[in-house]
C-alpha cells in the first residue's frame, strides 16, 4: 500500500512541475505583480494549468464586509480571462 501511496504521490508531483514548466514565465511575473497590487484586505491564490494558464483568484473584503471575489487568467502575455 505504501508503494502505491509513493507511486502516486511522484505522479502528481511531476504532473505539477510539467504544469509549471509549460508556464511562460514573463505570464508568472506578471500575476506576482497584479498579486502585489491588491489592497491589503485582499486574498489570492496563484496556480497552474497543464496548458501553461496562470489562474490568479482573488477574494477581498472591505470594512461593511462586503467580498469580491474573482479569478484572472494570464496566458501568452495577454490576460484571457475574468470571472
Amino acid at each position: 500500500m505504501k508503494i502505491i501511496l509513493t507511486l502516486l504521490v511522484v505522479f502528481l508531483l511531476a504532473g505539477s512541475a510539467w504544469a509549471q514548466g509549460n508556464t511562460n514565465p514573463s505570464d508568472m511575473a506578471e500575476a506576482k505583480s497584479f498579486v502585489a497590487s491588491l489592497p491589503p484586505a485582499c486574498s489570492s491564490n496563484i496556480a497552474t494549468r497543464p496548458d501553461g494558464t496562470v489562474a490568479v483568484s482573488f477574494v477581498c473584503v472591505n470594512k461593511a464586509n462586503e467580498g469580491k471575489a474573482g479569478t484572472v487568467f494570464i496566458k501568452n502575455g495577454k490576460v484571457t480571462n475574468v470571472n
